[in-house]
């Protein structure tokens, strides 16, 4: 991130600060659950085994 003299948009600034506050739905939340669950799965696996 580089340093600029730029006044930053506050439409903006509330815009993005929204979309990170704001609750997932629950089919997202279901999605993001599993993918960690598949996640600790692949981490886990024993490649080097037979």
């Amino acid at each position: 991130m580089a340093f600029t003299m730029e006044v930053p948009d506050e439409a903006a600034i509330k815009k993005e600060v929204h979309e990170q506050v704001v609750p997932v739905s629950e089919d997202v939340a279901q999605l993001q659950t599993l993918a960690e669950r598949n996640a600790a799965q692949i981490l886990t696996l024993d490649i080097d085994g037979s």
